[in-house]
């Protein structure tokens, strides 16, 4: 986390990034619907401008371990 000190009461200030958001919106990684829907909207917008994995083909990591193949 990234801070600096807040004047004369020393309290750091930090931002908080969304990795796992970060990842999903640059097509490193894919929303797990199963679980949540909380990053269908990065991966609908990755997969719009063709990034990361959206740019090419690939299995989707719960069907590879289901043992689906290209």
């Amino acid at each position: 986390m990234a801070g600096r000190g807040n004047g004369a009461t020393g309290v750091t200030i930090g931002v908080i990034i969304d990795l796992n958001g970060w990842l999903v919106r640059q097509g490193y990684a894919a929303a797990y619907r199963k679980y949540s829907l909380d990053y269908v909207p990065q991966e609908e917008a990755a997969r719009k401008e063709r990034l990361g994995m959206w740019s090419g083909r690939f299995v989707m990591p719960w069907l590879w371990r289901r043992g689906k193949r290209l």
